[in-house]
């Protein structure tokens, strides 16, 4: 399965040394896999951005795009589904309509079933976990809270 991996330092102003942090929580996440890995976090006067590559998270570049962030989530990936090479199948999974990214560590055996209930538009997303993202997306309008996460919870 995959790794899973962040830092939040809101009072920490040594940028360098959450870099080094966060990259170090990267390489150790490989155990749990190298086919792909990402990150997301907030650029300046852009929002929040999400940098995703196939391959080991420590040989992608995804790391040079931290600058001075100060939350940062990541991801490493052992592909179950969705080929790697493409970029739109790895974690973390931006929302197109809310302030939010997700990643997640399993394996979602009801997407398909969720997608055709709910009759999600279609993606060229391969992955299961990306189901999350259309769900909070399309049924609830992007709102993050703790009702709608229930609610999507419920049915995975």
């Amino acid at each position: 399965m995959c790794g899973l991996f962040g830092v939040v330092a809101y009072r920490n102003k040594n940028t360098d040394l959450i870099s080094k942090m966060v990259m170090s929580l990267g390489k150790e996440s490989e155990v749990r896999g190298t086919d792909a890995g990402g990150l997301s976090f907030v650029v300046k006067g852009s929002g929040l951005t999400s940098v995703r590559n196939a391959g080991a998270i420590s040989k992608s570049g995804v790391f040079k795009f931290l600058n001075e962030n100060k939350v940062v989530m990541g991801h490493t990936r052992m592909t179950t589904q969705g080929t790697a090479s493409h970029a739109y199948n790895n974690h973390p999974f931006p929302s197109k309509v809310g302030g939010y990214t997700m990643a997640h560590n399993g394996v979602i055996y009801n997407d398909k079933t969720l997608a055709k209930t709910h009759n999600l538009p279609d993606t060229k997303v391969e992955t299961d976990s990306y189901i999350v993202v259309r769900m909070i997306d399309h049924l609830y309008g992007g709102v993050i809270n703790f009702d709608t996460l229930r609610a999507v919870a419920e049915q995975l």
